[in-house]
Protein backbone atom coordinates (compact mmCIF):
# COMPACT_ATOMS: atom_id res chain seq x y z
CA UNK A 1 0.00 0.00 0.00
CA UNK A 2 2.83 2.39 0.90
CA UNK A 3 4.51 1.66 -2.44
CA UNK A 4 1.31 2.60 -4.27
CA UNK A 5 1.15 5.95 -2.42
CA UNK A 6 4.79 6.63 -3.35
CA UNK A 7 4.05 5.96 -7.03
CA UNK A 8 0.93 8.16 -6.94
CA UNK A 9 2.87 10.91 -5.14
CA UNK A 10 5.66 10.85 -7.72
CA UNK A 11 3.10 10.92 -10.53
CA UNK A 12 1.37 13.96 -9.02
CA UNK A 13 4.68 15.79 -8.59
CA UNK A 14 5.67 15.04 -12.19
CA UNK A 15 2.32 16.31 -13.46
CA UNK A 16 2.66 19.48 -11.41
CA UNK A 17 6.17 20.13 -12.79
CA UNK A 18 4.96 19.61 -16.35
CA UNK A 19 2.04 22.00 -15.84
CA UNK A 20 4.30 24.67 -14.35
CA UNK A 21 6.78 24.35 -17.21
CA UNK A 22 3.96 24.44 -19.76
CA UNK A 23 2.60 27.57 -18.11
CA UNK A 24 5.94 29.35 -18.42
CA UNK A 25 6.38 28.26 -22.02
CA UNK A 26 2.91 29.28 -23.13
CA UNK A 27 3.48 33.01 -22.67
CA UNK A 28 4.23 33.29 -26.37
CA UNK A 29 6.88 35.45 -27.88
CA UNK A 30 7.41 38.87 -26.39
CA UNK A 31 8.11 41.90 -28.51
CA UNK A 32 8.01 45.68 -28.18
CA UNK A 33 6.10 48.33 -30.13
CA UNK A 34 6.69 52.06 -29.97
CA UNK A 35 3.42 53.96 -29.68
CA UNK A 36 2.06 57.47 -29.21
CA UNK A 37 -0.68 58.21 -26.69
CA UNK A 38 -3.80 59.41 -28.53
CA UNK A 39 -6.36 59.80 -25.76
CA UNK A 40 -6.51 59.65 -21.98
CA UNK A 41 -9.82 59.20 -20.16
CA UNK A 42 -9.10 58.94 -16.46
CA UNK A 43 -6.97 55.82 -16.15
CA UNK A 44 -7.87 54.45 -19.61
CA UNK A 45 -5.23 55.18 -22.24
CA UNK A 46 -5.38 54.69 -26.00
CA UNK A 47 -2.13 54.61 -28.01
CA UNK A 48 -1.33 54.16 -31.70
CA UNK A 49 1.73 52.19 -32.76
CA UNK A 50 3.94 52.96 -35.76
CA UNK A 51 1.91 50.59 -37.97
CA UNK A 52 -1.36 52.41 -37.21
CA UNK A 53 -2.77 49.85 -34.76
CA UNK A 54 -4.60 51.34 -31.79
CA UNK A 55 -4.11 49.70 -28.38
CA UNK A 56 -5.81 50.43 -25.06
CA UNK A 57 -4.47 49.97 -21.55
CA UNK A 58 -4.98 51.26 -18.03
CA UNK A 59 -2.45 53.52 -16.35
CA UNK A 60 -1.99 56.89 -14.71
CA UNK A 61 0.22 59.85 -15.52
CA UNK A 62 0.07 59.55 -19.32
CA UNK A 63 -0.46 62.58 -21.57
CA UNK A 64 -1.62 62.94 -25.16
CA UNK A 65 1.35 62.83 -27.54
CA UNK A 66 3.58 60.97 -25.09
CA UNK A 67 5.81 58.24 -26.55
CA UNK A 68 5.53 54.84 -24.86
CA UNK A 69 6.85 51.36 -25.48
CA UNK A 70 4.30 48.55 -25.36
CA UNK A 71 5.74 45.20 -24.27
CA UNK A 72 3.52 42.68 -26.02
CA UNK A 73 2.83 38.95 -26.13
CA UNK A 74 1.83 37.34 -29.42
CA UNK A 75 -0.19 34.63 -27.65
CA UNK A 76 1.58 32.13 -29.91
CA UNK A 77 -0.53 33.15 -32.90
CA UNK A 78 0.32 34.72 -36.25
CA UNK A 79 -2.08 37.70 -36.30
CA UNK A 80 -1.74 40.67 -33.96
CA UNK A 81 -5.42 41.08 -33.16
CA UNK A 82 -5.27 38.78 -30.14
CA UNK A 83 -1.93 40.05 -28.87
CA UNK A 84 -1.92 41.50 -25.36
CA UNK A 85 -0.03 44.29 -23.65
CA UNK A 86 2.06 42.87 -20.83
CA UNK A 87 3.66 46.12 -19.72
CA UNK A 88 3.95 49.77 -20.76
CA UNK A 89 7.27 51.59 -20.47
CA UNK A 90 7.52 55.39 -20.51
Amino acid sequence: MEKMFNVIGKFVVCCAVILVLFGFCSLGSRYERQATVLHVWGDEVEAEDEQGNVWAFYGEGYERGQQVILVMSDNETIGIYDDVILKVKD
